[in-house]
This record gives C-alpha cells, sequence and structure tokens, in this order.
C-alpha cells in the first residue's frame, strides 16, 4: 500500500521504524503523506500529496499489514482500540487507516473511524459509540488536529511566543524583543527612550540579551531597591541613596552648608521652619557575619561642634525604615561645645541595616557653612567575645572551646591536682565561622580515614633512634605513659657515686623526641655513660695475719664507685669483721661522691706458746714486739735477728718461727733446728 507513486517518491531511504519516517516526513515541506515498509533495512518513503489513491504494489496479502501509512501530522491515532456502536458506513477492502481516515472526512456523519489491519474492515461512526481493546485495530476522531506550536511545526523566530490556533498558529516577539515575530531584535533599553528602563537617575544601567541591568554607583551610594536598607545584590539598581559608613571607633566629617538648604521637615518637627540640608549616613551593608559571630552594639555621636560651623545650628536624627525621631539637639553649650557652644549634637544607638537621615537647620533664619563629625563606638556584649573590625568574634581557640586532638600529660601534677592535664596535640586556627583543626607535626591524623573532619584524633608517631640505658644508670621519662613516641622527655641519670659523660650536650643529660615530618620523630643521636668517682672514706687494708683481694686498684690509680674486696685470713687465723666491702656512692651528694663504709677487718692468731725469741746480744730483734698487739705472740709470726755496728754475726739461727700444730690447733715456737744468735766484735 502506498499513497503516491511508489516508484517516484519526494525521499526515499532506511529508518528503523515508522515513527522516524513519520519525523522525516514532517521535516520536509513537501510531504504530506509516508509509508514506511517494515522490510530487513525499514524502506521510508515520502510523498507528495493525497490526491491518488493508496495502492499495495507488490508482495502477498498478508504483507500489507507489515505497511504503516500516515499524514504529515497523525499523534491522534489509538492503536489497540477499535470504536462500536453508532456504524453509519463499512468498508471491508480498505487498505489502511490513513484511507479509513479519509474516508470518515468525506462522509458528514462521521465523527469517528476505527480500522483492522487483520481484516482491512474500515467502520465510521456518528458520535454513541464504546472504545473497546483489539490489538488489530486503530481508531481515531475524523479529523487529527495538529498543534504546531508544541510539535515544533512553524516558522517562529526563537525569540518569539508561538500561539497555536485552530488548523494554524501566531506569532509576537518576546519581552525585550523587537519585531513582527518571524524577525526580532534585541532592544537596547538603556539608549532607546522608546523602550525605557527603570534605574534610578545616578545608576548604571548595562543592556543585556533581552533585558539589562541596574547599578547605584560603587562609591558613596547604596541600592534601596529591596526597600530593607541593605546593601546587597538582591538589589537592583532602581532606588539608589547617597551615604556614607562609619566603622567602629572612628569619625568621618563631612562639610556642607544649609545656605540654599531645601530639606523638608521631618518627623521630629524640629526647626521646621528653617533652612536645612540633609545628611545621610548608615550601618547598612556588612561585613556579613558567619557561623557564631556577632554584630557588636553600636552608637553614635553626631555633632556640629567644629571650629568650621559658622552658624547656630540645631540637628534632628531619623531613621530612614519607619521614619523614627532618634534626637534633637540646639545648643550644646560652652560645656558640651567650647569652640562652638550654639552647635548641636545628638547620641543614638545603631541598628544593622538602618540608614539615618541627620538634619541640619539654622537657628532664627541663620545659615552658613557647617562640618558634621559622625562618630561610632562599638562593644561586644558578650564577654567572651572580641571586637575584631566591625564584628564581634568567638574565638573557640583562644576560649578552649574547641575540639581539636588534645591528650593527657601525666608529668605534670599541678595541671592533674587542678584537673586540666591534657596539651593540644593539633592547632586550633580560628576562622570568621568557626576553627579549624590540623595535626601538629609528629602527630599522625588517624581520624580522617575514618571520616572524621581533620585534626579532631591526632595520634604521636614511634621514636627513631631509641636511647639506650647507660651502666651504672638509668633512662627517666618525664611522662611513665608516653615513653617512646612524640614529645617523650627523657634524661640520663647516673647511680649515686657516677658522672654522667654524654657524647653531645644535653643540659642536666634531658632529651626529647621531635618531629622530622608529620609522620616520622626521632631521638637526637646521643648516648651516654657513667663515669666512677675516687672513692673517699676508709681505705681497706689487708688485715694481719690475712690477705685482701684485690690488693690494690683495679685501674692501677685510684679506688673508685663499685670496687670492692674481699678479706681471708692465712692459716692459724680466724677471720673477724666484714668478708667483703664494696665503694659506694653517696646518695644526695653535690658533687658526686662515693666511700669505703667504716669497717674492721681482723685475722685473730693462736696464742704461741714456748720460749719466745729475744734480740741478741749487741743486736735487735724483729719485730721487737708481737705485731698483732704487742703483747702475744701469735702462730705464724716470724721474727728476725741482726747484729748492731760494730757488731757482727757470731753464729746461731737468723729467724724463729711460731708455727701451728695442725694436729691441736695449737701454736709454739719452733725449736727444731734453733740456735740463738750471737753478735760478737771484730
Amino acid at each position: 500500500m502506498v499513497i503516491d507513486d511508489w516508484s517516484n517518491p519526494l525521499a526515499s531511504f532506511t529508518t528503523t521504524d515508522a515513527n522516524g519516517c513519520q519525523a522525516a516526513c514532517a521535516a520536509n515541506a513537501a510531504c504530506y503523506f509516508w509509508t514506511w515498509f517494515d522490510n530487513a533495512g525499514g524502506d521510508c518513503r515520502l510523498q507528495e500529496d493525497h490526491d491518488n489513491p493508496e495502492r499495495y504494489t507488490s508482495g502477498t496479502v498478508q504483507d500489507r499489514w507489515r505497511l504503516v501509512s500516515g499524514p504529515k501530522f497523525c499523534e491522534c491515532y489509538e492503536v489497540g482500540k477499535r470504536v462500536t456502536g453508532d456504524v453509519i458506513a463499512a468498508f471491508p477492502t480498505s487498505l489502511s487507516a490513513t484511507k479509513c481516515q479519509q474516508r470518515c472526512d468525506d462522509e458528514p456523519l462521521c465523527n469517528f473511524f476505527s480500522f483492522s489491519h487483520a481484516t482491512g474492515n474500515c467502520t465510521l461512526h456518528s458520535g454513541n459509540t464504546t472504545v473497546i481493546s483489539d490489538a488489530a485495530s486503530i481508531t481515531a476522531a475524523e479529523i487529527c488536529l495538529r498543534d504546531e506550536c508544541s510539535r515544533g511545526f512553524h516558522n517562529c523566530n526563537p525569540e518569539a511566543s508561538c500561539n497555536n490556533t485552530d488548523g494554524s498558529f501566531t506569532y509576537a516577539c518576546n519581552a525585550g524583543w523587537d519585531g513582527d515575530g518571524l524577525t526580532c531584535i534585541d532592544v537596547d533599553e538603556c539608549s532607546d527612550p522608546a523602550f525605557p528602563h527603570n534605574c534610578d537617575a545616578v545608576a548604571n544601567c548595562t543592556n543585556t540579551v533581552a533585558s539589562f541591568l541596574c547599578a547605584c554607583p560603587a562609591t558613596g551610594w547604596y541600592d534601596m531597591s529591596n526597600n530593607t536598607g541593605v546593601n546587597c545584590t538582591s538589589g537592583v539598581g532602581t532606588n539608589c541613596i547617597e551615604s556614607f559608613q562609619v566603622l567602629c571607633g572612628s569619625t568621618v566629617s563631612v562639610s556642607s552648608d544649609n545656605v540654599a538648604g531645601t530639606a523638608a521637615a521631618d518627623v521630629c518637627a524640629f526647626a521646621a521652619g528653617e533652612a536645612a540640608t540633609l545628611i545621610t549616613f548608615d550601618w547598612g551593608s556588612g561585613p556579613w557575619t558567619v557561623g557564631n559571630q556577632q554584630y557588636p552594639e553600636r552608637s553614635y555621636h553626631v555633632s556640629t561642634c567644629s571650629s568650621t560651623t559658622d552658624f547656630d545650628s540645631q540637628d534632628s536624627v531619623t531613621n530612614l525604615s519607619d521614619a523614627v525621631c532618634l534626637g534633637t539637639q540646639a545648643d550644646d553649650g560652652a560645656s558640651g561645645c567650647s569652640v562652638r557652644p550654639d552647635a548641636a549634637s545628638v547620641w543614638l544607638s545603631g541598628t544593622m541595616g538602618e540608614f539615618y537621615n541627620v538634619r541640619v537647620a539654622g537657628t532664627s533664619g541663620s545659615s552658613g557653612s557647617f562640618s558634621l563629625a559622625v562618630s561610632s563606638n562599638c562593644t561586644c556584649t558578650d564577654s567572651k567575645y572580641t571586637l575584631v573590625g566591625e564584628l564581634c568574634n568567638y574565638d573557640e581557640c583562644a576560649l578552649g572551646v574547641h575540639r581539636c586532638s588534645r591528650r593527657t600529660d601525666y608529668s605534670n601534677v599541678s595541671a592533674l591536682e587542678l584537673g586540666d592535664p591534657t596539651v593540644q596535640t593539633a592547632t586550633c586556627t580560628d576562622t570568621d565561622a568557626s576553627y579549624t583543626c590540623s595535626c601538629k607535626l609528629e602527630f599522625e591524623d588517624k581520624g580522617v580515614p575514618m571520616g572524621m573532619e581533620a585534626g579532631l584524633f591526632c595520634e604521636p608517631v614511634k621514636c627513631a633512634q631509641q636511647p639506650t640505658f647507660p651502666s651504672n644508670g638509668v633512662l627517666s621519662f618525664s611522662d611513665p605513659v608516653y615513653t617512646f613516641t612524640t614529645q617523650a622527655e627523657t634524661a640520663f641519670q647516673c647511680n649515686a657515686g657516677y658522672v654522667l659523660s654524654t657524647s653531645t650536650f644535653l643540659p642536666s643529660g634531658k632529651m626529647d623526641c621531635f618531629g622530622t615530618s608529620q609522620t616520622t620523630s626521632s631521638w637526637p643521636a646521643a648516648s651516654a655513660i657513667c663515669e666512677a668517682v675516687v672513692c673517699g672514706g676508709q681505705t681497706p687494708v689487708a688485715p694481719y695475719g690475712g690477705v685482701m683481694t684485690p690488693s690494690s686498684p683495679p685501674n692501677g690509680i685510684n679506688w673508685v664507685t663499685g670496687d670492692s674486696v674481699t678479706f681471708s685470713c692465712n692459716a692459724g687465723y680466724s677471720y673477724a669483721g666484714p668478708s667483703t666491702l664494696s665503694c659506694e656512692g653517696v646518695e644526695g651528694a653535690s658533687p658526686e661522691a662515693s666511700e669505703w663504709p667504716s669497717h674492721s677487718a681482723v685475722c685473730q692468731g693462736v696464742p704461741c706458746t714456748g720460749i719466745p725469741p729475744a734480740p741478741p746480744l749487741g743486736g735487735t730483734m724483729n719485730p721487737s714486739v708481737p705485731p698483732f698487739d704487742g703483747v702475744t705472740w701469735l702462730g705464724g709470726d716470724i721474727v728476725t735477728s741482726q747484729c748492731n755496728s760494730p757488731y757482727h754475726t757470731a753464729g746461731g739461727s737468723p729467724s724463729k718461727s711460731c708455727v701451728i700444730d695442725s694436729a691441736s690447733g695449737g701454736a709454739v715456737w719452733d725449736e727444731s733446728g734453733y740456735v740463738s744468735p750471737t753478735c760478737a766484735v771484730e
């Protein structure tokens, strides 16, 4: 089935479905009907008109249902629906829904039609109908009214509005454009009097596409277009007023005169009949508060007290938002203004966002020049806030009311007693809105990987180059909890009797673990030794009848801290006293010192029996008396004899010994072979 000559279409191409074919017809001005054949590629043919009869040109009867044909606009078809009732005509051999719709259009009484793909049956209906489901059918009204505007089938200018009508459409240029709807040109409201703007007389007008922008002058003027008294981006430049601001703690002076003053009387009704000039100042624009910032309590002092004011002035002040009289003054008097007692001053409280009109008038017709000074004083009402510029800031960092990471310092005893033993492990930085935290050097942020804000969970890192304990000393940590991590502090300390010697200068032997990066820290490269001091006190000696081991200092020079000796007695002697002595450091001594303890080391001998030796005539005996106590000779004693000059040994034994009897344990002078020595003169 086709609408026109199948062999000579307007255009022929392939498309995947009937919708694509219809869209191509809609885009082609000469196309009115289209036919799409569900063959291998999806053959679409565009036809010029609908005057020729529809024809099925090839294929089997069943192939006809693979054809879809329709007019350029056919969105009103309802596929899968069939109309029943009030049948006014039936055509069993219609080949398409398009032909069936055309038959309905030709029949004056027809309002609806139904076409069955399965049978080719076309039925025409008047009005009293019922719609039922039928997968093989298509139904629609007599005429599909198209909406050229919504479907884009119009030639309106892109900057024009399209209005659909019955069977057609109209067009008109949008606001900001001028033309007939087919052609639309942007108008310049700023320069074309035919299209006036509503900018304030002092505002700058800037033309934009289809519109314009108004902006009050950047300096000395404020945009009151939104009627809030606040200079902000919501203003549109349609109401600009001249004003100035006075910052906290500053004074702004304005010179003018009332010679030709035309300011009308204000709500204060003060000096209403006098020539007056109006001066405006404000607290009308930022800086805006952020976070927990607050506006200060602000007061103003307005005065004409100046040597340049040359007439008797009177002042009244009103606000702009609701025209309330805020104060009046005629004369300050000499106490108020010594340079101009007839000057006038007004004090008032400021309100954020407010504008103030100061009316400076003469007195009894006086006029002249004046200088109006406006001073501003700001105070933060909350003691926790500090005035910074024009705002009151809440410094969480300085007040310590932040969440930046901290840890307990167990070494700070006084802080522990006061209940606040913590130290910061993160840096707190105050901002206008709040504060930020960042882990200090050598503290690693463990919170960020867990989704926390930065600087809330900062953990110390392990220290490299851990120091070792010195021999005869200790490492003393200031905080027993933190010993090998960031900010740990330790000191080399020696035991009593030893002095500290370090490889590098360390005051009092102290050193800290310091950060080398955000994730690393290290102890300084230092080592220490504890050197023994010379030992004082009672130096030990070998007891009589015994030995001391070692018999001399191990270093060959001095006995020092840590040296020790042991005592033992020779055969025949029994020991009385400590068997071992050590040189010990003196606790608390300054400078360091060590001592041998007081002691008594005695080897007690066995009294010797028998005939003791006697010195020869003309000679001496060594020892001359018992060495132990000068009274009793003891086992093991040995006595030698010698002759004095001019005597010489004439004979006899040179020595005599007191020997121990191992059987009895007693001691006796050995007489075996002993001959008393004699001395003679040559």
